[in-house]
C-alpha cells in the first residue's frame, strides 16, 4: 500500500503529537467538510486499519467542549492564577457549554504498532487509559486547531509520549511547543475538570522550571 501525504501526515500525528482522534476530527481536518469527504474518509481510514497501520475502537467520552482561546496563559514573572477560581472555571463549562457531563460512544482511531515500526515515532497500540479518552480528544481538538491554524507552529508540538522519557521523575505535560533548537518554550495543557490541588501542582512544576504555559 502507499501511503498518500495526507495518510502519512495522519499517522504522524498520531506517532508523535496525539494519542487518539475521534471519525469527526479527522474527517474536519484531511478531508472536505461534505458528505462525500466523509464517505472518502471512511473508506480510507478502513484501507488504513486493514494494512494494521490504524487501530479503531469504540469508548465513551464526555461531549466536546469549544477551545476558543486559553483559559489561563501564564509566563515568567507573571502572577500565579487563583487555583480555586481556575478549578471552577475549568469545570464549569461542561454543564454551561454542553448542558451534560455523560459520557457518550465515540468511534476512535489511534496508530498501531506496526505504524511505529514503519515510519517511527510512539505508539502504545491501544487506548493506554480508558478514563482519559475525553482528555486525549480534547488535547487532540487542540492540536488540530493549531494545525489549522498555524501549521508551522504545529510542526513544534510534541506529544506526551515524545516528552517522556527527559520527564522522568518529573510531572508529564500534556504537551510541549519546542523552539528551533528542540527546548521547551511553551507548555500546552488542557484542563479537563482539574481539581485546585491539581491546578496549583501544574502551576509549581512550570514555575519552578521558568516554563511558560497556556491552559486550555
Amino acid at each position: 500500500m502507499t501511503l498518500t501525504e495526507r495518510d502519512d501526515a495522519l499517522i504522524r500525528a498520531l506517532l508523535g503529537k496525539i494519542r487518539i482522534v475521534s471519525f469527526d476530527q479527522v474527517a474536519r481536518a484531511w478531508w472536505p467538510e461534505s458528505e462525500s469527504g466523509r464517505t472518502n474518509a471512511k473508506r480510507r481510514l478502513h484501507e488504513l486499519i486493514e494494512e494494521k497501520l490504524l487501530v479503531r475502537e469504540r469508548a465513551f467520552a464526555r461531549p466536546m467542549l469549544t477551545l476558543s482561546e486559553p483559559i489561563f496563559l501564564w509566563k515568567p514573572g507573571k502572577t500565579g492564577p487563583d487555583y480555586e477560581k481556575l478549578s471552577y472555571q475549568l469545570q464549569s463549562r461542561w454543564t454551561s457549554q454542553s448542558g451534560s457531563t455523560e459520557p457518550r460512544a465515540v468511534t476512535v482511531y489511534f496508530a498501531s504498532h506496526r505504524a511505529a515500526h514503519v515510519l517511527g515515532g510512539h505508539a502504545v497500540g491501544r487506548i493506554k487509559n480508558p478514563s482519559q479518552v475525553t482528555h486525549d480528544l480534547h488535547l487532540s481538538e487542540l492540536y488540530l486547531k493549531i494545525l489549522r491554524e498555524d501549521p508551522n507552529l504545529a510542526k513544534a508540538w510534541a506529544g506526551e509520549e515524545v516528552i517522556a522519557p527527559t520527564r522522568v521523575h518529573q510531572k508529564l505535560p500534556d504537551a510541549i511547543l519546542l523552539d528551533s533548537k528542540g527546548l521547551p518554550r511553551l507548555v500546552m495543557e488542557f484542563g479537563g475538570a482539574y481539581p485546585p490541588d491539581r491546578v496549583k501542582a501544574f502551576h509549581e512544576d512550570c514555575e519552578m522550571r521558568g516554563l511558560p504555559y497556556d491552559m486550555w
